[in-house]
């Protein structure tokens, strides 16, 4: 059990940095905001509160800013970075807000080949990190 678990991180992992590379030569699509509000709207429990704020583009198809919404309890969680990158057709291959708890387990965890080191380099791309 335990190594089926292993083979298909290891596959994950291995997606994400060719996803990675991807993102880096790929283009932003010209409606990227419209598609990140729009995924925003899928994840968010209350998408109606949310305050997107777009950042650079540090480069390829990758696109950083902060997130701000309401949680389930009602009050806003404060600006989180978020960064997000799209494939060469257009589609978003992730989007994921960090908390300051997930900044420090990204930078502490971090080591190459796991997700964590993905979302470390684009983090530190984004100046988030």
């Amino acid at each position: 059990m335990e190594m089926r678990r292993q083979a298909r991180l290891t596959a994950k992992f291995r997606d994400q940095k060719v996803l990675l590379a991807e993102a880096r030569e790929a283009r932003l699509p010209a409606d990227y905001k419209k598609r990140i509000e729009a995924r925003f709207v899928e994840i968010l429990k209350d998408p109606d509160s949310r305050r997107v704020e777009y950042g650079g583009n540090p480069h390829g198809s990758v696109s950083c800013g902060t997130i701000n919404a309401k949680n389930s309890y009602g009050g806003y969680t404060g600006r989180q970075p978020y960064v997000a990158y799209f494939t060469r057709s257009g589609e978003i291959a992730m989007l994921e807000s960090f908390s300051d708890r997930d900044i420090v387990n990204v930078r502490q965890f971090s080591e190459p080949g796991d997700l964590y080191h993905v979302q470390f380099e684009l983090l530190k791309a984004c100046r988030n990190i």
